[in-house]
């Protein structure tokens, strides 16, 4: 017998690279499905990142069964050369390479085939593992590992937070949304602007403005809150507040705001704060922080509350009668200790009105003159208490139309905001092109006067009563 060696034995040129192929292929595909779908798979969360999930999936499975024929052509090629044996010179085979070459090629085979079968089976399972967690996602509230990027990061049951920053003009917001209900639809948005830890009134904190609003019946798993906070460390202490307490606040939805921009335009010292001279600043500058709040925090709800944070008492039923009036946008009266009204920007009648002389100051845009606009026999919400003039009949549902509104306690369908009636940073009536602005109509006093333009109306309610903090705050 001839001994077997390379020069004298003519092997079939295409089965050894075609055996390392397929070898290396199912390794590839392994490591594919075992070190790198696998762990993306559980570290991915996002339906879009399931979708390309899927896909490479498939696409794996493909190949599996690309490298199934292939496997199966190396089977055939097997067989044909177990039938005729590797070829000596003289043309016949050898009885060692007949028994010997073929178990260890149907041996690399069984390996190949476990292989493949195994890197399969996974592949199906990651498969039905997805499928599952898809079902389990439609059939329950969405869960640890299924919360999509988008939502942010979960701090309760209830709960995801998410935040981000902008760098022209600053500022940051967070938003908590409830994963059990469906905040989009909501039908009502409390707002209110905060300007430091001090603007709850005396010895109050946040947590008591929360409890103020909890006091007023409504269904907050359909409600949002929007907030505008002016100091960084309110910000952040409030958002503590909410990251311990958002089950307790009861809204489906929560957005706070803090725009440094704003509380960088107009800061007052507190002893004159509310003098004549500084007014239209400090007012220019609420009105820009109410439009911020309205305009970045406002969705799909069809009322809108906007409360001051220094308001401690308010009807349990002040939105129920608010809703139930049909009004467009509605005040009741606001108390302060014993004072029978707090709030004189709802008001209806004439107003001061500049003479020829201050018109012409205004229409030169003279820097030192101030024009400072006030009542000229105008009826207050006071007024309308017990005067038989205005046909008080005592009733809640007791209205009165009115030219202005404050802001204390305003109720608002978000139909109007979301036309483009917000609250003009300076004075709307009297404008002119001639002019910078013009002489009243600032902030809420120029909410009614742009509404009435397109057909909606403002009211008052005088025997509905909400109190104020007895001590003013800065903010």
């Amino acid at each position: 017998m001839i001994p077997l060696s390379r020069s004298n034995v003519r092997a079939a040129p295409s089965l050894p690279p075609l055996r390392r192929m397929a070898v290396l292929l199912v390794a590839g595909l392994i490591l594919i499905a075992v070190i790198n779908i696998l762990p993306r798979y559980l570290s991915r969360s996002t339906i879009q990142e399931k979708m390309e999930l899927v896909d490479k999936l498939r696409r794996a499975e493909d190949e599996l069964k690309v490298t199934s024929q292939q496997l199966n052509a190396l089977k055939q090629a097997a067989a044909k050369q177990s039938s005729g044996g590797f070829v000596h010179e003289k043309g016949k085979p050898s009885n060692d390479e007949v028994e010997d070459v073929p178990d260890k090629q149907r041996n690399q085979e069984i390996v190949v085939h476990k292989q493949l079968q195994s890197a399969k089976d996974e592949i199906l399972q990651l498969e039905a593992e997805l499928r599952r967690a898809k079902e389990k996602q439609q059939e329950t509230s969405i869960k640890d590992g299924d919360i999509p990027d988008y939502l942010g990061k979960k701090i309760n049951q209830r709960f995801v937070k998410v935040s981000f920053e902008k760098g022209s003009p600053e500022y940051r917001k967070t938003t908590y949304r409830a994963i059990d209900t469906n905040s989009d639809s909501n039908e009502l948005i409390v707002l209110s602007s905060i300007a430091h830890s001090n603007s709850y009134g005396a010895g109050r904190t946040f947590a008591d403005f929360i409890d103020t609003i909890k006091s007023i019946e409504f269904e907050r798993t359909m409600s949002t809150l929007g907030l505008l906070v002016g100091s960084k460390d309110e910000y952040n202490n409030i958002l503590k507040y909410m990251d311990a307490n958002s089950d307790d606040t009861f809204f489906s939805k929560v957005i706070v705001l803090q725009a440094q921009f704003i509380e960088d335009l107009y800061k007052l010292d507190r002893d004159i704060r509310h003098s004549l001279a500084v007014q239209k600043e400090r007012r220019r500058a609420i009105s820009r922080a109410r439009n911020f709040l309205i305009t970045n925090a406002l969705g799909d709800e069809d009322y809108s509350l906007c409360l001051d944070a220094d308001m401690i008492e308010t009807p349990s039923d002040l939105l129920q009668v608010f809703v139930n009036s049909g009004k467009d946008i509605v005040v009741p009266r606001i108390r302060q200790g014993g004072a029978e009204n707090y709030d004189f920007n709802s008001w209806v009648g004439h107003r001061l009105v500049p003479n020829a002389e201050q018109s012409k100051h205004l229409d030169e845009k003279d820097p030192d003159f101030l024009f400072v606009p006030g009542p000229d026999g105008a009826a207050h919400m006071h007024d309308f208490v017990n005067d038989e003039k205005w046909g008080n009949n005592q009733r809640r549902d007791f209205a009165v139309p009115l030219d202005s509104v404050g802001g204390a306690v305003l109720f608002v369908k978000s139909e109007v905001f979301k036309q483009g009636v917000l609250f003009p940073p300076f004075y709307v009536v009297g404008t002119t092109w001639d002019r910078f602005e013009g002489y009243d109509g600032i902030e809420t006093e120029g909410l009614c006067y742009q509404a009435r333009t397109i057909g909606y109306q403002c009211w008052g309610l005088p025997n509905v009563v909400a109190f104020h903090d007895v001590e003013l705050q800065d903010g």
